[in-house]
């Protein structure tokens, strides 16, 4: 049987090397003769299909391996082709200098934002937005951001919505965020769930319903969305919304974890310190509030770290540690992480006392 997936497995990639070989051909042919009918061209337009499929999972894989597939689709003319090639040009990929590659790289998106592409229009809202090696031009962002969510682009459409939500560049309109946050819902856009499952979790324009949020989070979650599965174990976590459950909060947060997510790091800390749906593990605890003060979470992360340090809980005692995440906490208004300061001081001044 190993040795049939492995033959498969060579056919697959043999097909992909040929389409490479054929494309190489076809491009010659098409300089060296105009004489190229009708026939011939929309079965190019076939196969460039196929070709843009097999290139855009080798980027997703490895981007270096789909930067010469997306060039040889680009001189085809391929649409989409030229927004994933303009992706990796803003990236660095490629040969030359970086501000020679932006240059090629907005042209290609202005190019196939004129062919109809709506993600290139959203790529293009995003650099003026962004002001990604250009000049910071919000009007002019928020011009593509709007072609691009009514193109149909998921990503524009729950941006947009966000936009509306927050009253950012737009005027404040709930109805019209949560209508955008349904249209990209409709395509599985995994944030998009996310922010109407917060609509649904505060009754912001829709009645506060917990378990429509969580159905719409699941969904996220099945999308792999980081922010979903996070919220969801939070959701099980606390008790604010009466659904409380530990073994799923252990799950929900090793998952959101596993996939990178800072709150869920902070989450399955907590989980391991205080033996939420798992055995206590002070060791576990610490590696994962390590983890997530390393990426930034220093609320949650910082505050049960330091005071791990302060009590030597699953770590060797270090006052002077704690203490140093104290005083961080303290500086951006944490009042506990104050008083909790004063006491390390005072802790601090006895040892120094007594081995005075």
């Amino acid at each position: 049987m190993k040795k049939v997936l492995k033959h498969r497995q060579l056919n697959s990639s043999c097909k992909i090397a040929l389409l490479f070989v054929f494309f190489n051909f076809v491009l010659v042919g098409l300089k060296a003769s105009a004489d190229i009918n009708n026939f011939h061209s929309s079965e190019l337009e076939a196969h460039a299909d196929t070709l843009f499929q097999s290139t855009y999972e080798r980027e997703l894989e490895n981007p270096n391996d789909a930067f010469w597939g997306y060039e040889k689709l680009v001189e085809l003319g391929h649409v989409e082709a030229k927004v994933r090639f303009s992706a990796l040009l803003q990236a660095g990929l490629g040969e030359g200098k970086q501000d020679e590659k932006v240059q090629q790289s907005l042209e290609l998106l202005n190019e196939a934002a004129k062919e109809g592409s709506a993600s290139a229009y959203y790529g293009l809202a995003v650099t003026y937005f962004s002001g990604w090696y250009v000049p910071v031009d919000e009007s002019l962002g928020l011009k593509f951001l709007f072609k691009a969510a009514e193109g149909g682009e998921p990503r524009a459409q729950n941006r947009l919505g966000y936009l509306y939500n927050t009253g950012q560049n737009v005027d404040k309109n709930i109805d019209k965020a949560l209508y955008w946050y349904r249209k990209s819902a409709e395509q599985n856009h995994g944030a998009a769930f996310y922010n109407l499952a917060n609509a649904f979790l505060e009754g912001e324009g829709v009645k506060q319903n917990t378990s429509k949020a969580i159905e719409l989070l699941t969904k996220g979650a099945n999308e792999k969305h980081g922010d979903s599965i996070a919220k969801l174990g939070n959701l099980y976590f606390d008790q604010k919304y009466g659904i409380q459950d530990s073994k799923l909060a252990f799950y929900w947060l090793s998952k959101s974890a596993e996939e990178g997510s800072v709150y869920g790091q902070a989450g399955l800390g907590s989980c391991y310190r205080f033996g939420i749906g798992t055995d206590v593990n002070y060791e576990k605890a610490v590696y994962w509030y390590k983890l997530a003060l390393e990426n930034g979470d220093y609320e949650i992360a910082g505050f049960n770290l330091a005071e791990m340090y302060a009590n030597g809980l699953g770590i060797e005692s270090n006052l002077k540690e704690a203490r140093r995440l104290y005083v961080m906490l303290a500086e951006q208004g944490d009042v506990e992480a104050e008083r909790e300061l004063e006491k390390i001081d005072r802790l601090m001044k006895q040892d120094k006392a007594i081995d005075g």
